[in-house]
């Protein structure tokens, strides 16, 4: 099975950058796990499965689509949401630093 680009950075994300390097807690980066499962399950029924998600997924309408579904259609309210945007910004900016 191939590994994308998107699923290396992410796993790096999370066991190198947050931890280590960003000094963030262990209840931070739970958050940020939650709120990429969460993304995750979003591209899924966008028909990308979490396994084909690449890079050049990442646009700023899905992730613009992705913050929308949580509020209209997971109900979640505005502080939630931005939570889980605040997550996808410091991947964003993991990437940029990558």
């Amino acid at each position: 099975m191939k590994t994308t680009r998107f699923a290396r950075y992410l796993n790096k994300f999370f066991t190198v950058h947050l931890p280590n390097t960003n000094g963030s807690t262990p209840m931070t980066i739970d958050s940020y796990r939650y709120a990429f499962i969460q993304f995750l399950g979003f591209m899924e029924k966008k028909g990308l499965p979490a396994d084909t998600i690449e890079i050049s997924d990442l646009t700023h309408r899905t992730l613009l689509e992705f913050l929308e579904w949580l509020q209209v259609h997971r109900g979640n309210s505005i502080a939630t949401r931005n939570q889980r945007q605040a997550a996808l910004n410091s991947f964003v900016s993991y990437l940029m630093y990558e």
